[in-house]
């Protein structure tokens, strides 16, 4: 598992400081996550779920933590024809991303150098001006930085992401869909 240290570290390496580093009782949910940072970190709180498709893989969706995530609306926000998406079990996101269930992150991409994963971005979370809010991979911390500290640190690791609009694609649905499981 990746420490927070080393999340740091590669952040310092790109020049970025959180504006702050909050620690906390293990959130294994986005409620018990908001309530442990609540007036104490800035910025949007980040929703992280790891879905995979047979033939298309394994995509990390991190969105706003009160976006809906409509599982029948992501192929095609995706652009995967006839996907069909479910989520992934934890053993698979520890092996490619490096952290247990509950402290997934966009942050995590850093451990996943053969590119198995596709980062797929909420746009609101990169937006000017847009801080979030994130576990820096362990769910005992949240530290929060800019959205542009954000892109800058995935495209460094190789990652450049899928920016999605996932209101509209809820929105498009017409029931927002489910959402939950798989994140952190």
């Amino acid at each position: 598992m990746t420490s927070v240290e080393a999340v740091t570290s590669a952040l310092e390496k790109l020049g970025i400081k959180p504006s702050a580093m909050v620690e906390h009782d293990a959130a294994m949910t986005v409620e018990a996550g908001l309530q442990a940072i609540e007036g104490k970190c800035p910025g949007v709180f980040v929703k992280n779920l790891v879905v995979r498709d047979k033939k298309a893989g394994l995509f990390l969706l991190s969105v706003r933590h009160d976006a809906k995530v409509d599982m029948k609306a992501l192929p095609q926000l995706l652009g995967v024809s006839g996907g069909n998406f479910r989520m992934a079990d934890s053993a698979l996101m520890t092996e490619k991303l490096g952290v247990a269930q509950g402290s997934v992150t966009p942050l995590a991409v850093m451990n996943d150098t053969e590119g198995a994963v596709r980062l797929v971005l909420d746009k609101t979370l990169v937006a000017d001006g847009a801080t979030v809010a994130l576990h820096p991979c362990t769910n005992t911390r949240t530290c929060s930085i800019s959205g542009a500290e954000l892109l800058a640190f995935v495209n460094s690791h190789g990652h450049e992401p899928l920016l999605a609009d996932f209101a509209a694609a809820a929105a498009g649905n017409g029931n927002g869909g489910g959402g939950g499981g798989g994140g952190g």
